[in-house]
């Protein structure tokens, strides 16, 4: 088990609330997750704003996942996480645009860190759910994180372990929060 900062964790989300601009706001809810995830055994950070060799998409990070059996085993060896530190929750656009960046690239996972969750509800065909939904059919598969979830985390355990939910409850029952 490897603790986590309670005051880091504060620190960064204190930014994100704060009246930065919004690339300082983002750059905030990277730079936590980044802190975050690099505290799971196996990962480390591969890239950080990657653009693609046209130079018209990109990722917001890229870890290494060694899948160690302690941390992420069950995710593949490239994680892909877009952090979306905004008041509103995300569109289905922005998720759609999300899905595409991983089909794009061959990635079949992502994780979507989304400050206020995702706009829509379940059956609503332009709904955020609805993209998951059939991405999923697709092969690609969105894990949704939300503030929320992440502020009370104290160790690397609970990372993995709320991902693991994450993506049984995805697999199994097309639930996405």
């Amino acid at each position: 088990m490897v603790e986590l900062s309670s005051e880091t964790i504060k620190y960064y989300l204190n930014l994100e609330q704060s009246r930065y601009q919004t690339t300082k706001k983002g750059n905030a809810l990277e730079d936590l997750i980044c802190y975050m995830i690099g505290k799971i055994p196996g990962l480390y950070l591969k890239a950080r704003n990657p653009f693609n060799s046209s130079k018209n998409q990109e990722l917001d990070l890229a870890f290494w996942n060694k899948r160690y059996r302690s941390g992420l085993d069950f995710l593949p060896n490239i994680v892909a996480i877009e952090c979306k530190n905004w008041e509103r929750p995300v569109s289905g656009q922005q998720v759609s645009w999300f899905v595409q960046k991983l089909k794009n690239r061959n990635l079949h996972y992502g994780i979507l860190v989304a400050r206020n969750g995702i706009a829509g509800d379940y059956g609503n065909t332009k709904g955020a759910h609805s993209v998951i939904e059939d991405a999923l059919r697709d092969g690609i598969s969105i894990i949704v994180i939300t503030k929320k979830e992440i502020e009370n985390i104290t160790d690397a355990d609970e990372i993995v372990k709320l991902l693991e939910e994450k993506v049984s409850n995805l697999m199994i029952y097309v639930k996405v929060n």
